[in-house]
């Protein structure tokens, strides 16, 4: 899936919690004041370390109606929870979170029978969630979340009949959410995001948590269908279920929740129509929309433009919709992500996404999308990631594209592209991650300009028809890791001011027509462990230091006028050392993989990976790019690598 799509999914549950978290204090703190004005009293725990062994401070003025609230949320209280602590008989709130506390959840816990509330997120706490809790009968608000816990859920705490508030996520918690937590009727938050949790959901759930309003199961091992009694609970703000195993339609009762903020079904099995959507136009409240990588297709309905004008994320990813993109879409005015791809849609890009003003990232790659990229493109001034790769775009990039002053992604790569490229995109210094052009027929020279682009991580200009010389400017793209210029026609020398990319990794340059040396320094380079300069007219003398000592790092076969050692292991050049090359080299265009890819590690290689392909699972390891294409822009090759008849 696209690189920015989800803003940070865990972070973002982070916040949530976080926001929950002062909210339910903040409630409770409220109660407190109208049952009878307690004082609140404050006990960090370091202080109770280093007490006289009561670690409490019952005596200290503190009379029988006190509420007493241990605070160590600065972030500095470390050790671990004090058993001493119990003797604060009157404690009611104890907040723990956001240190470096260590150890388990004090059985003990369960002796403070008026405890109110209970916070330690946000620490190291390991263990299991002590059974004791269940003695806990005032307990209102537990929030474990982002420790190490481990175990079981158990049943006895489910029978905590004023429990409002349940979060653990963000923990190593195994087995199934037991039964009677369904029956909590108080509970208004459920968050059991980011634990290895499995089971179903109970079929008349909705009924029995009728002040449910946030539902958090995301990342889990649930199956099973997605019970349509949850939109019974007509309180329903968010309910977050994505990457787990459900299966089946998305009920289409959806259009009682009223106050519905946030629906996140992300990476299920879930599908296949649409019709849901239309059952969410009363969701007037409705801020984030995510059913990609699941198993919908048919044409996205117009009532798409129905949502909520308040929607700002809205993920569509990785289905099987085809057809054009929706014009009544427009009406989502304040969306800031848009993601599309992974999809089959057709027609061209819509003019109309210019109007969308508050866009920071727009992800419609892999589809079947025609035409020509929309000037328009330009009002999107707050765009961070812009990828429209693999489609059949064609024409040339607008020049529109330098008021994009926010673009730290540009990846326009495999399409049908031409021309020069625009001045404009080497005036984008906010591009800082990636600037990807290849596999299209962009023509002219790299620019001088160039070396504006200071932040640049990775630059891919290759398999297009560029030629020239390579800007010495390069040497001003201080941060630049990545460099793949393979495939055109450059000519000239390798600028030997590249021995200034101090984080240089990768530098391919193969098949163009350079000549002259190996520029010198770039042994030096710490982080440089791949080098392909294959098929040009390099001359001079192989180096043999750096990464020129590892075989497998480098390629330079096709250079009739070097020499030098066996490829810089000191040995002296071969027949079979030169096939080896060459071959690393096809399997390289055929795979459109280098052998220093991160999946190649435990073993695994790029010969061995296409070695297990062959004969029946070719499709699956092949560049796509050398896929034969059918009439209607899809390659002709079954999922099992056979050609479709």
């Amino acid at each position: 899936m696209a690189q920015l799509q989800r803003m940070d999914a865990n972070l973002d549950t982070l916040s949530n919690e976080l926001c929950q978290v002062n909210t339910y204090v903040g409630h409770i703190a409220q109660c407190q004041a109208e049952i009878g004005g307690y004082t609140v009293a404050f006990f960090p725990v370091a202080s109770a370390n280093e007490s006289d062994g009561s670690g409490c401070a019952d005596d200290a003025g503190v009379d029988d109606d006190a509420t007493a609230s241990t605070d160590a949320d600065d972030g500095d209280a470390r050790g671990e929870i004090p058993v001493s602590l119990v003797n604060c008989t009157k404690l009611r709130v104890m907040v723990l979170a956001w240190n470096k506390l260590i150890g388990k959840i004090p059985t003990e816990l369960g002796f403070m029978t008026k405890l109110v509330s209970f916070l330690a997120q946000a620490d190291t706490l390991t263990g299991g969630i002590p059974p004791s809790l269940r003695n806990l009968s005032l307990l209102i608000y537990f929030s474990v979340a982002y420790n190490n816990l481990e175990g079981n859920i158990l049943k006895s705490i489910g029978h905590l009949k004023t429990l409002s508030f349940f979060g653990v996520g963000d923990n190593n918690l195994n087995g199934i959410i037991p039964s009677s937590f369904y029956n909590i009727s108080s509970i208004s938050v459920f968050s059991f995001t980011q634990n290895q949790l499995t089971g179903t959901l109970p079929a008349n759930m909705g009924l029995t948590l009728p002040n449910l309003k946030l539902f958090e199961l995301g990342n889990n091992k649930f199956f099973g269908s997605i019970p349509s009694s949850l939109c019974n609970a007509s309180q329903r703000q968010k309910l977050d279920l994505g990457n787990n195993s459900f299966v089946g339609p998305i009920p289409t009762n959806l259009e009682y929740l009223l106050d519905f903020e946030l629906l996140r079904l992300t990476s299920n099995n879930l599908g296949r129509d649409l019709d849901f959507l239309t059952t969410l136009r009363n969701c007037m409240k409705m801020e984030e929309l995510g059913i990609d990588a699941n198993k919908f297709e048919g044409v996205l309905p117009n009532s798409i433009g129905n949502l909520s004008t308040q929607l700002n994320v809205l993920y569509l990813g990785g289905n099987q919709i085809f057809g054009s993109i929706p014009e009544t879409l427009q009406n989502l005015i304040n969306l800031i992500i848009l993601e599309m791809d992974e999809n089959l849609f057709t027609g061209v890009m819509p003019t109309y996404f210019g109007k969308f003003q508050k866009l920071q990232g727009l992800f419609l790659s892999k589809n079947k999308l025609l035409g020509q990229i929309p000037s328009s493109i330009g009002n999107l001034t707050q765009l961070v990631v812009l990828d429209i790769s693999q489609n059949n775009l064609e024409g040339s990039i607008p020049i529109t594209i330098g008021n994009c002053r926010s673009l730290q992604q540009l990846i326009v790569s495999q399409n049908y592209l031409g021309g020069v490229i625009p001045q404009q995109v080497f005036s984008l210094f906010s591009l800082s991650l990636l600037l990807n052009l290849s596999y299209n027929s962009f023509s002219g020279k790299l620019p001088v300009e160039l070396g504006s682009l200071k932040n640049i991580n990775s630059l891919d200009v290759f398999e297009n028809n560029l030629s020239d010389e390579i800007p010495a400017t390069i040497e001003n793209c201080l941060n630049l890791e990545n460099l793949y210029l393979q495939g055109d026609s450059f000519e000239g020398i390798i600028p030997s001011s590249m021995a200034f990319l101090k984080g240089l990794e990768c530098l391919d340059v193969s098949q163009n027509n350079l000549s002259g040396f190996i520029p010198k320094g770039l042994e030096k380079l710490l982080f440089f462990k791949y080098l392909n300069i294959s098929f040009n007219d390099i001359e001079g003398s192989l180096l043999t230091v750096g990464v020129f000592k590892n075989v497998d790092a480098i390629s330079i076969i096709g250079n009739n006028k070097l020499s030098g050692g066996e490829y810089g292991m000191g040995g002296e050049a071969s027949t079979e050392g030169d096939v080896y090359s060459y071959g690393v080299l096809v399997l390289e265009m055929f795979t459109g993989r280098m052998p220093t890819n991160n999946m190649f590690k435990d073993g695994l290689n790029l010969h061995n990976f296409v070695k297990m392909a062959l004969p029946k699972r070719l499709a699956q390891v092949v560049h796509p790019m050398l896929l034969p294409r059918g009439r209607n822009g899809s390659n002709n090759f079954n999922n099992d690598g056979n050609r479709r008849r």
